[in-house]
């Protein structure tokens, strides 16, 4: 590595910078500064001058309390993999099928996430239940 460019590197130092990559490790400017050592002032001006407001989201007061606890979900593999069309009568399926075992499930409480990529499902779902015991 060159001078002008470990020179430039080091400039953008700052506690802000190492408090954002903390927070989103994507945050890696070193390519961008080996390409034009002269931004190296400017990411660090803007970093200081808008990081101090950076906070991770979940530690504020009125940040959702997301739910940690998968006790009352189970894991459905090795379903037909299908199209966003089709998700209903598969659906239906999974619904009627806990049915013959006595569990009830609402179709909201069944979530089979499509890929984008492909555009259909990957032969997962996941299946909420009222309570761990009907989950297991």
């Amino acid at each position: 590595m060159s001078d002008p460019i470990e020179a430039a590197l080091q400039k953008i130092k700052c506690g802000e910078l190492e408090k954002l990559q903390s927070l989103y490790p994507q945050f890696d400017f070193e390519d961008e500064i080996k390409a034009k050592p002269e931004l190296a002032e400017f990411l660090r001006v803007a970093v200081q001058k808008h990081a101090m407001v950076v906070v991770d989201p979940l530690t504020l007061n009125d940040a959702p309390k997301l739910n940690d606890d998968f006790s009352n979900y189970f894991v459905i593999n090795n379903l037909p993999k299908c199209k966003e069309e089709k998700l209903p009568k598969l659906i239906t399926l999974i619904e009627t099928s806990l049915k013959k075992k006595n569990l009830k499930v609402e179709p909201a409480d069944i979530d089979i996430p499509i890929n984008p990529a492909t555009s259909e499902s990957d032969g997962v779902a996941f299946v909420k239940m009222s309570n761990e015991e009907n989950a297991r």
